[in-house]
């Protein structure tokens, strides 16, 4: 449930495969992910948007809230300026956060900023549209933006949020 195992793929392509080609593809395609885990289709689609002049428009259902809030967070790293954060630096975050337990303070420092952003994005429709705009969180019920508001606020530096995750580990295999 947590993590994929298939190779990321560009699902306005599989669309046109399973179409006819001589048919003009759409001008908007709405596209429903069902149990996503992460974001790698959605990035992988979006890079490849270039090619064609079709709108995607992606519908993630999570059954799980925290993998609402880390694929918005996942999805953040892939699409902050390039002035503020390099490739190079974009993909040392992203894969720092995505398959780590352990996160360099860079990454940490970010996680922090970008929860307090993404509380604002989650609970100000206004502030969402000006600062997130391809995020729609309208299909979010009361209840569950509270809940990823919770997973955002847990993500921040509090003395009662820390895990030492290295003490636990070390203590389990007698380190």
């Amino acid at each position: 449930m947590f993590w994929g195992f298939s190779e990321a793929l560009d699902l306005f392509e599989e669309y046109r495969k399973s179409q006819d080609h001589t048919e003009q593809p759409p001008n908007e395609l709405n596209i429903l992910l069902f149990g996503l885990g992460d974001p790698r289709h959605v990035l992988k689609s979006a890079s490849k948007t270039f090619k064609h002049s079709t709108k995607l428009n992606f519908v993630l259902l999570e059954g799980c809230l925290e993998l609402v809030a880390r694929n918005l967070l996942l999805t953040c790293i892939a699409f902050e300026n390039g002035q503020h954060l390099s490739v190079k630096g974009k993909t040392h975050l992203f894969m720092d956060v995505f398959g780590n337990t352990l996160l360099r303070p860079f990454s940490n420092g970010y996680i922090n900023a970008k929860a307090k952003v993404l509380t604002n994005v989650v609970t100000d429709a206004d502030y969402a549209e000006r600062v997130a705009p391809i995020f729609l969180l309208d299909g979010l019920r009361y209840r569950e933006r509270d809940h990823v508001e919770n997973v955002f606020n847990f993500w921040t530096n509090h003395e009662k949020h820390v895990f030492n995750v290295s003490h636990y580990w070390d203590g389990k295999y007698g380190g």
